[in-house]
């Protein structure tokens, strides 16, 4: 596999889509339960759909926490959401 001859190391990249490949973590933004897309062109995935369609690791969240009126506890939901989700995916397979 690409990790063989590399001893203990992850490697990591943000994107979309994940590649497939063995140890490499996919990171994913645009992160957001309440929007499909905003003002500025940005388009969203629901934690759901990131980690089972697209194959993520990992969640990158931005707007739907620091534009909250609560992002304390805005980061809290999407903790709980991510976690299940995450979980979900391997329960799944």
């Amino acid at each position: 596999g690409i990790c063989s001859n590399r001893g203990p190391v992850l490697y990591g990249f943000a994107a979309a889509a994940a590649s497939g490949a063995p140890c490499i973590m996919m990171l994913t933004p645009g992160i957001n339960t309440d929007r499909k897309k905003d003002g500025m062109g940005q388009t969203y995935n629901h934690p759901d759909e990131a980690f089972s369609k697209r194959g993520v690791d990992i969640m990158i969240v931005g707007r739907g926490i620091y534009q909250a009126q609560n992002p304390r506890l805005q980061s809290e939901i999407y903790r709980k959401i991510g976690w299940e989700s995450y979980l979900k995916r391997y329960n799944e397979a």
